[in-house]
Order: structure tokens, then sequence, then C-alpha cells
């Protein structure tokens, strides 16, 4: 999902959310301790960030430095992805 999430690759984030193919949609990364929402949001695919939120990726996950994915939504486009997909 981390993969699909910096690549823009739809197809393969769907797959792994729809058929839950071994993922724990909250999974971080070492370093940075990134989820694959954080990531989806840093390189504006807005589409996987949908589709994150949509399967439950916890949008309140810090990184390192104390960031949640919402801090790294610059534009109000990308806010609202969060405000729609509250729950």
């Amino acid at each position: 999902l981390h993969y699909a999430a910096k690549h823009g690759n739809n197809t393969l984030a769907r797959a792994a959310c729809v058929r839950k193919i071994h993922i724990n949609i909250n999974q971080t990364t070492k370093p940075g301790n990134f989820t694959a929402l954080h990531l989806a949001t840093m390189y504006r695919q807005d589409h996987i960030a949908n589709i994150s939120l949509e399967h439950g990726a916890d949008p309140d996950i810090t990184d390192v430095d104390g960031n949640t994915p919402r801090d790294y939504a610059f534009d109000e486009h990308r806010r609202n992805i969060f405000e729609e997909n509250k729950k």
C-alpha cells in the first residue's frame, strides 16, 4: 500500500484494501513512521488517500516529526478529503 500511495497506483491500492491482502492499513515505515495515508497526502495521491480513509486508515497517526497525514494537506482540496471521510 505504501508503494501504491507513493507512486499513484490506484488499482493496486484498491485491490489491497478491498481484498485485505495481508495489509495493516496503518502500518508505518521505518525510518519516518509514515503510513500509506501520510505518503498519499504528501505525494498528492488524492484518490489513494480517499481509498485509505474509506478502509479505515487513521488520520491521527503521527510521523517521526509529530505530523499527521492531515498536516501534509497543504491546500483546501486535500484538507477537504479528511473532512469528507470523517466517521
